[in-house]
């Protein structure tokens, strides 16, 4: 539900949302929410490093990082 919140409330669409969560149904209501809401998912994996995870979110200009609670703190570790 906070999903759906946070991208209803954004203006731009067509823009690339990094994912972030464990395989199962959290990753797919994830995808569907960023597609439903007219963007494009990029997936990352709490397996890459975070200096693979820097480069990943950089190289993508994503405009969000979507992480769920297990995953959050390998995104809160990157470099701003």
């Amino acid at each position: 539900m906070q999903i759906k919140k946070v991208l209803r409330n954004r203006e731009n669409k067509n823009q690339p949302i990094n994912l972030i969560c464990p395989n199962g149904v959290s990753y797919v209501i994830g995808q569907w929410a960023i597609w439903m809401s007219g963007n494009m998912v990029v997936p990352l994996s709490s397996h890459h490093t975070p200096q693979a995870l820097e480069y990943f979110i950089r190289d993508s200009e994503s405009a969000l990082v979507i992480a769920a609670p297990t995953t959050i703190d390998k995104v809160l570790l990157l470099p701003k």
